[in-house]
């Protein structure tokens, strides 16, 4: 079954949002997406003429296809091109082989999609770039990735630590501070403020002076050459294919059908090492010598696994770690609408609304606080 959801108050009329949901869904669930969101559902197939019509497409100025099906999404998009002439047509694409040649692909002369979002693409941009800025907490780019956005903690053998904000300029007078957090409280800044240790600074540079400015502020580790990634996920694998043309890069792959898929096919040629195991198994990190790797990606599908495996690389052998699918964790910055659990509950109970109750209610979750989240 699938859904395609049509914002009636959230956003301007006229917009259609579409949704694909897994088979085994029960119009409860539906009704709770659109009891939560303020929304009207429709159960169809996204790609059908008619189910798009029943949803209003004619009057429609903005159709996003946002299943998990690249298919689906350009058909979609086709089909409200063609016959309810919307506008503005935006997909989600996930295959690095339509990524790979989106500039023919798609566009007023060719499949009508106006504009192409891909999640795990930038997901995996985001997490290079991390890489690239060791010791980085978060970094986003600007200005199609020439202007960069870092948040560092400052740091022992930071060469600016105990000195005054406006000498970070003057190596790069284009640089400029953003904002400074001190013990978890925002700063305002002035020309005698002085850098300490856990500070929290955000700043702005050139992507070619990422690493210099962050030299500043913290003492930069060591690049290595050797990195390990917890697969399972096309993130994982698309992390890998990219890294490969920089490291010596080992996937490790629970799944054995889907490791020999992704080995033959997707990563074929690259140079991964796909390996079919537990990625929280210690008997197989000592066999493979994955204490051994300079960094450990965690982005395994499974919270359970990413949070075990990089517990035990890095308390055990100090292993640089990141995990990047962490869903049952809550934190201080967790945004508003993020969707998660814990958020909704909060902003419900701060709102004086009914909780919401996510599937029958006999489940039980654990949930971890990670203070940085």
């Amino acid at each position: 079954k699938k859904v395609i959801v049509i914002p009636t108050k959230t956003v301007p009329q006229g917009v259609s949002a579409m949704m694909r949901l897994s088979p085994d869904s029960s119009p409860e669930a539906l009704n709770q997406i659109g009891t939560r969101l303020d929304l009207r559902t429709v159960l169809g197939n996204p790609s059908s003429p008619s189910a798009l019509r029943e949803a209003g497409a004619e009057n429609t100025e903005l159709l996003v296809a946002a299943t998990s099906d690249d298919e689906t999404n350009i058909t979609a998009c086709c089909v409200g091109q063609f016959l309810f002439s919307i506008p503005t047509k935006i997909a989600r694409i996930r295959s690095i082989e339509y990524l790979g040649e989106q500039a023919l692909l798609f566009g007023q002369h060719a499949i009508p999609i106006d504009r192409v979002i891909a999640p795990e693409s930038l997901i995996t941009e985001n997490i290079i770039d991390l890489i690239s800025l060791p010791g980085a907490i978060a970094v986003a780019p600007f200005f199609d990735g020439r202007v960069m956005v870092v948040c560092a903690r400052c740091a022992i053998g930071g060469r600016l630590l105990g000195h005054k904000v406006s000498e970070f300029t003057q190596s790069d007078p284009h640089a400029a501070v953003l904002a400074l957090y001190r013990d978890n409280k925002f700063l305002p800044l002035s020309s005698e403020t002085v850098f300490r240790p856990a500070d929290e600074v955000f700043f702005c540079c050139a992507r070619s002076r990422a690493l210099s400015q962050l030299a500043l502020l913290i003492n930069l580790e060591v690049g290595g050459r050797h990195v390990t990634i917890a697969g399972g996920t096309h993130i994982a694998d698309e992390l890998a294919r990219r890294l490969s043309e920089r490291y010596a890069v080992k996937l490790i792959e629970p799944d054995p059908a889907r490791a020999q898929r992704i080995s033959a096919t997707r990563l074929h040629g690259t140079g991964v090492k796909v390996f079919n195991a537990d990625p929280a198994s210690r008997e197989f990190m000592l066999e493979e010598h994955v204490h051994h790797s300079d960094l450990f990606v965690a982005a395994a599908a499974a919270d359970e696994t990413n949070i075990m495996a990089a517990l035990m690389l890095s308390r055990l052998h100090h292993v640089r770690t990141k995990v990047i699918r962490i869903f049952n964790t809550y934190g201080p910055r967790m945004a508003v609408s993020d969707g998660r659990v814990v958020s909704n509950f909060v902003v419900q109970a701060l709102r004086g609304e009914d909780i919401t109750i996510y599937g029958d209610g006999q489940q039980t979750r654990s949930f971890q606080y990670v203070s940085d989240l």
